[in-house]
């Protein structure tokens, strides 16, 4: 019998493990420039080894040990087991261990954050899920109601590329950016004062795990020129089509107001 318990725990066990290790960790370039230690890698097998003991007949997309994607599962799992490994190499808090969940039509059914660092308490952090057919779930967030939507704050994450791309000088609010893709597309859930997310393509990894989460809290994650997601070329390891905005409908319609293309 399969259990997503056990997925849970392991997700709490890699980001203490990550977390006790951070202050030591070492850190290596990946030929695409990007930075990579050996915490990810490690957590990255744990997880892996867990979910395919516990759901063997699910697909595991993961960032660093690419495997075949077998079309025709019910479930697929995506793993990014450092998100902000850059920041987490410098000793930053903007980090979290992901794990996503997508149905068999390739619709993000849940998630698993663990952001240890994050948060008011800095000692328990942050970690939020979202089970198929379950009520969500967190811890450090003791004044979170699922039921206050739209997030209609004045702050916009934005990821750390978008500024090549984009100008967001008439944005009337502050923009903000720790580092994590995953953390920065559920802030309209953790943060209060902040209204959406703006972040650039990214990696299935990168998305999933906050998007199972998001869409139970009433928010929407859809390209910015308003196309939705389609993950059929992401399981294959594609980078998105386009920039991902994420927030509640007025809360989109707003950020896409401030958007200036350079």
């Amino acid at each position: 019998m399969h259990s997503f318990a056990r997925v849970t725990e392991a997700v709490r066990e890699a980001g203490i493990l990550a977390k006790r290790n951070q202050s030591s960790v070492s850190v290596r370039r990946k030929e695409d420039g990007s930075v990579v230690t050996e915490m990810d890698l490690e957590i990255e097998r744990r997880l892996s080894a867990l979910i395919h003991q516990e759901f063997p007949q699910a697909n595991i997309i993961s960032e660093e040990y690419p495997t075949d994607f077998r079309a025709g599962r019910s479930l697929n799992f995506t793993i990014d087991p450092i998100d902000g490994t850059d920041s987490y190499s410098q000793g930053m808090p903007g980090w979290c261990v992901g794990v996503g969940i997508l149905d068999g039509s390739l619709s993000p059914v849940g998630g698993f954050v663990f952001a240890p660092r994050w948060g008011k308490d800095a000692d328990r952090g942050v970690f939020l899920q979202a089970l198929p057919d379950q009520e969500p779930y967190w811890e450090g967030l003791p004044d979170l109601n699922p039921e206050k939507t739209p997030f209609e704050g004045h702050q916009l994450m934005i990821g750390s590329k978008v500024h090549r791309r984009f100008d967001f000088s008439s944005y009337p609010g502050k923009v903000r950016n720790v580092g994590s893709s995953i953390i920065h597309i559920l802030s309209p859930i953790i943060h209060n004062d902040v209204e959406g997310t703006f972040v650039p393509p990214s990696y299935i990894w990168d998305i999933v795990p906050a998007h199972g989460i998001a869409r139970r809290f009433n928010l929407c994650l859809e390209y910015a020129n308003k196309e939705e997601i389609d993950y059929a070329p992401l399981v294959h390891r594609q980078i998105a089509a386009h920039h991902i905005v994420c927030g509640g409908d007025r809360a989109i319609e707003n950020i896409r107001s401030h958007l200036r293309q350079l």
